[in-house]
């Protein structure tokens, strides 16, 4: 059987961070490479023992000039992982460690409140994004388990937006990929939800939503919360929909961060406004009519095109009662 070369193991892993629903407590752990070896590289070594992995493939690249932890390297890996390329062959047992030690270290600087270069994080959540479109639901609850998804987002989103040095708007795709890759993942295994102490989980995207400097996320951030619903009460103020709701509606509005598949422009706000309204009707009288008017029209319009924008009969765009 014919493979591709392998993608090597980096020379020494960041401290690791624990990800289990104390998302507020951060813990640095040093473990070997073998101590958190999950079922992907198992598996992996189980199908091909033939193949070269660990110090010996990472020594042989790094003979070769190979920058293991480089930008071309990430970026490499992104366009490796594309799922709208011919499918490429990549060795999970090496890249899913690799995604867990760049998001530990960025978690690492994210709390020294000194923030390097964001491609650091934001290159290796594209390969994550990607890994979870193109793998089915196994092997990507498998991916999810090794990297500790989706508490680990959570925290990469908390530490976030809680450093004020990073919140900054050169600092939105990053972010944004964090919520993104949530929301994929999230999709796909809902499950987790059973636990406790979800509402811990929902203040960073509340936050998100009344920034104003983060308002191009507030579609992400929107659609997060809108899951949440579901499972417990979402704090947030309905001037603040109703003023997010307008913006997006706006011919000039142009988005800066892309949603999931199956995902329009207005599902989170809008059914975080329903939401709201179906629990206190009363308020409904303060809301602008033209806001609505507004909205229905350019549902109107976007139902025109063969992939609405806009809003989607899949998305969050539920009423819930």
């Amino acid at each position: 059987m014919e493979h591709q070369q392998q993608l090597p193991r980096e020379p020494s892993p960041a401290p690791l961070i624990t990800s289990g629903p104390s998302v507020l407590n951060l813990k640095n752990q040093d473990c070997s490479r073998s101590k958190h070896r999950g079922q992907i590289s198992r598996d992996y070594e189980q199908e091909f023992p033939s193949v070269e992995v660990g110090p010996r493939l990472l020594r042989r690249h790094s003979e070769d000039g190979q920058d293991v932890g480089g930008e071309e390297y990430w970026e490499k890996l992104v366009q490796q992982s594309d799922p709208n390329r011919p499918r490429e062959s990549l060795d999970l047992s090496v890249v899913v460690p690799q995604i867990k030690s760049q998001i530990a270290a960025f978690r690492v600087q994210l709390t020294a409140g000194v923030v390097n270069e964001t491609w650091q994080i934001q290159q290796p959540l594209k390969v994550l994004h990607n890994l979870l479109l193109t793998h089915d639901p196994d092997k990507s609850y498998q991916i999810g388990q090794e990297l500790g998804l989706p508490h680990v987002l959570f925290e990469l989103v908390h530490d976030a937006v809680e450093n004020s040095t990073f919140i900054e708007p050169g600092s939105v795709p990053t972010l944004g990929e964090m919520i993104i890759v949530l929301i994929i993942y999230w999709e796909e295994h809902g499950d987790w939800t059973e636990e406790h102490r979800l509402e811990e989980f929902t203040k960073p995207f509340v936050t998100i939503l009344g920034q104003t400097q983060l308002a191009p996320l507030a579609p992400l951030a929107g659609t997060v919360l809108s899951l949440f619903t579901q499972h417990v009460d979402v704090e947030i103020d309905l001037e603040i929909l109703t003023s997010l709701l307008k913006k997006l509606l706006m011919d000039s509005y142009e988005p800066q961060v892309s949603l999931p598949p199956g995902f329009g422009l207005c599902d989170g706000v809008l059914s975080l406004l329903l939401h709201k309204l179906s629990e206190h009707e009363s308020s409904s009288s303060s809301l602008d009519p033209d806001v609505f008017l507004d909205l229905w029209k350019r549902i109107s319009a976007s139902l025109e095109k063969t992939t609405p924008d806009l809003c989607s009969a899949h998305g969050n765009c539920r009423v819930h009662v």
